[in-house]
């Protein structure tokens, strides 16, 4: 199959767009049908215009840059994850000491509460015996 021949790539100049627009004008006899002709078909370079093959590059060139980037991200989030985990074993950490100190206070706590017990029962008892001593001396 043969190669298509490429279409020549026309610039259009003011003056030309005023000559057609003038056409249109004639054509239709009608200045708003030849306005709307004219709005509908804006001055354009069409060498500006991208072509399939632009747009195939440009995807390609996209896609890669793509690539990078997820593979980027990929190693910050996995960089992010280690960092996550070193905090995550320091809250441990501290929360293992904090623990081990409320059990401390607590053992603490328990024993002050056994002797505080003992002195005040050996409080009662002596102050009982105290009391019998003096009851049997007075009668």
């Amino acid at each position: 199959m043969p190669a298509k021949p490429e279409a020549p790539i026309m610039t259009s100049t003011e003056k030309d767009r005023l000559d057609l627009r003038q056409e249109f004008e004639r054509l239709f006899n009608h200045p708003r049908i030849a306005a709307i002709a004219m709005e509908a078909m804006p001055p354009i370079d069409y060498a500006q215009l991208a072509t399939k093959q632009d747009l195939n590059a440009l995807g390609t060139e996209l896609r890669g840059e793509m690539t990078g980037l997820r593979g980027e991200l990929k190693g910050e989030m996995a960089e992010l994850r280690g960092d996550f985990a070193k905090l995550e074993a320091k809250v441990d950490g501290r929360f293992a000491e904090v623990n081990g100190n409320i059990a401390q206070l607590s053992g603490e706590m328990h024993k002050l509460n056994a002797s505080n017990v003992r002195t005040m029962v050996a409080g009662q008892l002596t102050t009982m015996m105290l009391l019998g001593g003096w009851v049997a001396a007075v009668t």
